[in-house]
């Protein structure tokens, strides 16, 4: 079950929000591995290791232009294993951490 969130960040470059994403996916938090980073397209892939109440999950995190000015940051939490009925929360669980992560880095910039 995948849980799939998106955040508007008003009044921030799409440039920053990812530059400062990019700055976790460097220094991912515990339990994070960062798979690949894609500048250009302002993707960023990451996974979780498993454990008790998961297989592990696919992240994906994207940054977006937001249309009426700032950012979208999104935020993509996929179990590695499809057959998966109930995710106990982990999916939520790592896309609050990650944008909680993020835009708590964001704010350092200012």
């Amino acid at each position: 079950m995948e849980t799939r969130q998106a955040f508007v960040i008003p009044d921030k470059d799409p440039h920053a929000v990812f530059a400062a994403a990019h700055a976790i996916a460097l220094n991912p938090p515990k339990r994070f591995r960062t798979t690949g980073i894609y500048a250009p397209s302002f993707l960023i892939l990451m996974e979780t290791t498993p454990g008790v109440s998961s297989w592990g999950e696919s992240i994906t995190i994207r940054v977006f232009t937001e249309p009426t000015g700032g950012s979208v940051l999104e935020i993509l939490s996929q179990p590695f294993q499809r057959a998966a009925l109930y995710d106990w929360g982990v999916g939520q669980r790592n896309v609050a951490l990650l944008h909680n992560t993020i835009t708590t880095y964001l704010n350092t910039l200012r």
